[in-house]
């Protein structure tokens, strides 16, 4: 067994080379690219990345408008206390 700790830069390129030919690991991946179209994948992450900044901030409105909407429900409140009391403080008053 090797100890990969003590080999050095070049014994472990030619180390990896190795078991890429035994392997076949070039091979696969020039198979694996002439069966993809490498371009059309690249498409679609770009696309999966400007997707997901959109939804990202999509979110991020999403989370201001929740923070909005608490604040006016807040004030929802605040306003029909106040029409309470005005109204109980005519209530009281005399009739005259």
């Amino acid at each position: 067994m090797i100890d990969i700790c003590n080999l050095n830069t070049i014994e472990i390129c030619w180390l990896s080379s190795k078991i890429g030919e035994i392997f076949g690991i070039d091979e696969t991946a020039a198979k694996i690219e002439e069966l993809v179209d490498v371009d059309r994948v690249k498409a679609l992450f770009d696309q999966d990345l400007t997707c997901y900044s959109k939804i990202t901030y999509i979110e991020g409105q999403l989370n201001n408008l929740s923070s909005e909407a608490s604040k006016l429900k807040v004030k929802e409140r605040e306003i029909l206390r106040e029409e309470e009391r005005i109204r109980k403080m005519r209530e009281d008053l005399p009739i005259q």
